[in-house]
């Protein structure tokens, strides 16, 4: 339950700010883990093919990739918080 939705509490911006670093956090780790996978599958090409382009284009892949799922979590919780203010 939202902190807004609590009965008998007035809205506390301070306490909708601090509720929502965690999603913060894991939208941050969505994007760094999909540059290091990108750019660990990148690297293991390069490997194994003796070139450089692996890395370069491992790590831009990771990063849309990354981007794409962050996006993706960010518009679930807003559909989410949403359906909370319409009971």
């Amino acid at each position: 339950m939202s902190p807004r939705r609590r009965i008998g509490t007035k809205f506390d911006p301070y306490r909708e700010v601090l509720a929502s670093l965690p999603l913060v956090g894991q939208l941050g780790f969505l994007v760094a883990g999909g540059a290091a996978v990108g750019f660990g599958l990148g690297y293991g090409v390069d490997l194994l093919t003796g070139g450089r382009a692996g890395r370069a284009v491992g790590i831009t892949l990771g990063l849309a990739s990354g981007i794409w799922s962050a996006g993706h979590q960010l518009m679930r919780v807003i559909k989410e918080r949403q359906g909370d203010k319409n009971p």
